[in-house]
């Protein structure tokens, strides 16, 4: 088994409301994996336990500070790459349903449903009073 590997199933969760995942929308994922690595020295890895994520290029930061902070290149048919807007950060909460309720009471507002991300957890986007979409995001109760 890879370090890589071992990182990724070691993996526990943050404090709520600290970043957990950053998505990067992409029309062509190698170029942006190129781009990524040669400019900020990210690592790509794959997953085989993610096979469902095709469309997803993840990495991890160089950084050691930042183990638990990852991300993913997502593919999106939009030719310009720009179909969501610009990069998501995924804040960990420990209650989506809780979280769902302080944003709009907050100003913001609830983008869609809670959506599965895989077998791991769950994510639900939403809009903060600036119009920034950011997105919430919880493992899946064992």
């Amino acid at each position: 088994m890879s370090s890589e590997q071992s990182a990724a199933e070691a993996w526990s969760p943050p404090v709520t409301g600290t970043p957990c995942w950053v998505e990067i929308p992409a029309s062509d994922l190698s170029r942006a994996k190129k781009f990524y690595a040669e400019v900020f020295n990210w690592k790509f890895r794959s997953d085989p336990k993610a096979a469902e994520y095709k469309d997803v290029a993840m990495f991890s930061f160089p950084d050691p500070r930042f183990e638990r902070l990852g991300g993913g290149i997502k593919k999106t048919t939009d030719p310009e790459g720009k179909k969501g807007g610009g990069p998501i950060v995924y804040l960990y909460v420990e209650s989506l349903e809780d979280v769902a309720k302080a944003i709009p009471a907050a100003g913001g507002k609830i983008i869609g449903d809670v959506t599965p991300e895989g077998s791991f957890g769950f994510y639900q986007l939403f809009e903060d009073t600036e119009g920034n979409v950011g997105g919430s995001y919880t493992t899946a109760k064992q």
